[in-house]
């Protein structure tokens, strides 16, 4: 019942409501009730048309309005449609990508240099992602994420340990000095992974045997 209405809604030139979301939305979920190819296939080809010169898409066909947020849920939504050698979808991907689009912190908002905004980094890095890895872009949405993570306290110096995440299932707080704050304060500011200190792959953090070996033989007092 609900793909005959949205198939139903559809205008005739392909889209729904001439809106670049709504239409890619509505074609993801036809392809996922597994309807009418030619539908998914004339939708496809409007978005193609709607899509700006510079590779963004706008909420209405060639808009230059609200392109980040757009483009963003199209790519999103092409994931599921097209291949990667889909042209439009690595033109929006490379669009999207510019880091003169991003925020000092790493994350976006629909106004850049305004604060950054959860939904809007969300939907960001998901478009991203079906060309590019932003495994570590997801950096500051983790920090967000509070209820499962230890947290520092810069302004108290102090990084304060959940109970859960000791083995005496008591909360921890750990001093800060000088050097761990200018080191928290330049990966905060960066944002280049969730982790402080990476591993030689860059794929997680370093063991505990690294750093105490690190300690030992850099600060022997």
């Amino acid at each position: 019942m609900g793909s005959e209405m949205c198939i139903r809604d559809r205008l005739d030139d392909g889209s729904w409501n001439g809106n670049s979301a709504h239409t890619i939305f509505s074609l993801v979920a036809l392809e996922m009730a597994d309807r009418d190819p030619n539908i998914v296939f004339k939708g496809l080809t409007w978005l193609d048309k709607a899509q700006n010169e510079d590779g963004s898409w706008g909420r209405d066909a060639n808009s230059p309005a609200n392109t980040l947020f757009y483009t963003a849920a199209v790519l999103s939504g092409l994931r599921r449609l097209v291949t990667p050698r889909y042209s439009s979808l690595n033109k929006a991907a490379n669009w999207l990508a510019d880091p003169n689009r991003m925020n000092y912190d790493g994350a976006w908002s629909l106004k850049r240099g305004s604060n950054s905004e959860v939904m809007v980094t969300a939907w960001v890095l998901q478009g991203l992602s079906v060309v590019y890895d932003v495994y570590y872009r997801l950096a500051w949405l983790n920090q967000k994420q509070k209820d499962d993570n230890w947290f520092a306290n810069l302004k108290d110096k102090v990084c304060i340990i959940p109970a859960h995440r000791m083995k005496t299932r008591q909360e921890h707080t750990v001093p800060l000095n000088d050097l761990a704050l200018r080191v928290l304060n330049l990966i905060e500011k960066n944002n280049a992974s969730p982790f402080i200190f990476l591993n030689a792959k860059k794929t997680t953090h370093i063991c505990n045997n690294t750093m105490r070996y690190f300690l030992m033989n850099d600060f022997p007092d």
